[in-house]
């Protein structure tokens, strides 16, 4: 796993300085440091949770930024506590290539994660994906997961759809989200469910401090489409 991350960070970065070279130089990884704050809830495999998370993205230099999520919730009546980052490379325009970061604690579980990311761009559709080593009281395990996003409309709303690997368990779900008149306030909700039959369902609100913009341009241009927890 190891050499297989180091080989995949080499080929990000020449594909990452390729690219760079044939952009325009205004192009910007973050346009300008920006966050978002969430309020989310349901049931994950047939218990209650309540979260709050948020995070903050901020311009490294033009084509690189960097952003910190931060996690706090009660899953049935027990503490969640996490925290963790992103290290990026993104063209708006292109695509997105990055190192991600996270610790995460439950019912006194240690789960420290570490790997890589990638996005692609293409007309209303993203493209994204992780893919890296977890450790912890858990024990050592890979963990991965890719998405595909459609915006059926530019400002309003955005489908989701994707597949993920965890604790040797593959996970479905899908998601929306509405980016509402009011300010950067959206509505979101997701569900599926695991290999073993559990399901999850969740569902909140978001706000995105920042400039005016479409969601679309919200999530290519400011903070990230995924979470490193």
């Amino acid at each position: 796993m190891k050499h297989t991350l180091q080989l995949a960070a080499g080929a990000s970065l020449l594909l990452a300085l390729s690219i760079t070279g044939q952009v325009s130089a205004e192009t910007q990884a973050v346009s300008a440091s920006n966050g978002k704050v969430e309020l989310f809830g349901g049931r994950i495999d047939g218990e209650g949770t309540f979260n709050a998370s948020g995070s903050y993205t901020f311009p490294l230099a033009s084509y690189f930024g960097a952003q910190f999520d931060g996690l706090y919730g009660q899953r049935d009546s027990r503490g969640i506590y996490g925290a963790g980052g992103h290290l990026f490379w993104r063209n708006p325009e292109y695509a997105l290539i990055g190192l991600t970061a996270s610790y995460l604690q439950h019912r006194s579980t240690d789960l420290w994660r570490i790997g890589g990311e990638g996005e692609i761009y293409w007309n209303q559709i993203t493209l994204a994906g992780q893919l890296g080593n977890q450790s912890g009281d858990l024990g050592d395990d890979g963990y991965g997961r890719i998405n595909a996003h459609y915006y059926l409309a530019e400002d309003l709303l955005m489908l989701s759809a994707g597949a993920g690997r965890f604790d040797h368990q593959t996970t479905w779900g899908g998601g929306a989200e509405y980016l509402t008149d009011l300010g950067g306030l959206s509505l979101f909700a997701s569900g599926g469910r695991g290999g073993d039959g559990d399901y999850f369902v969740l569902g909140g609100i978001r706000y995105y401090f920042g400039t005016k913009k479409s969601l679309l341009l919200r999530h290519r241009e400011d903070a990230l489409t995924s979470t490193s927890l």
